[in-house]
């Protein structure tokens, strides 16, 4: 009996120290992304002031990169506003196609799944073969998909309950 206690107080232990350590890193990551977003930020301000086009470029892709992927809605929508207003200054094709691909990503987190679809098609017109693209464009069909199938589901309960009903009244006058 005592040496169940100690195998289950030993296991007690591990699961604590592999949760604070769990913790410790998701924080960690967060801080550095934060730090990151932040220095982003610092930095498109400052190339506004007087930096060349390529520079001013560079850093309005790595703030909008980091807020197409930040969890905050408002985040996202801000990096979508910034790189739709960005996408005619595309001096090449590849900064074009990794724009496109951005506001991809970013209609894909905010829900707008047919947009995001849309999106992604022009990015493989640009680029075929670019996986990037063509994992997040099955993943835009996947989630159309269990949408799509929700949404029939809904439809078809609630044409069961309304038939479900009638019958139920038909029932009763007879």
């Amino acid at each position: 009996m005592l040496h169940i206690y100690v195998v289950l107080i030993y296991w007690g232990f591990c699961i604590s120290w592999t949760l604070i350590f769990f913790i410790f890193y998701c924080f960690g990551i967060w801080f550095r992304l934060w730090y990151w977003w932040k220095g982003c930020e610092r930095e498109v301000a400052d190339a506004a002031k007087g930096s060349s086009e390529e520079q001013k470029s560079e850093s309005i892709m790595r703030l909008s990169w980091a807020l197409v992927h930040s969890r905050q809605a408002e985040d996202v929508q801000r990096g979508i506003a910034m790189l739709e207003a960005s996408l005619a200054n595309s001096s090449s094709p590849l900064q074009q196609r990794e724009k496109i691909y951005l506001l991809a990503v970013g209609y894909y987190r905010t829900g707008e799944f047919s947009r995001s679809r849309q999106l992604v098609g022009q990015c493989l017109e640009i680029a075929p073969d670019w996986r990037q693209a063509l994992v997040l464009k099955k993943a835009v069909e996947e989630r159309i998909a269990k949408d799509g199938v929700i949404g029939i589901g809904i439809t078809a309960t609630a044409l069961g309950l309304i038939a479900g009903g009638i019958a139920a009244a038909l029932t009763r006058r007879h």
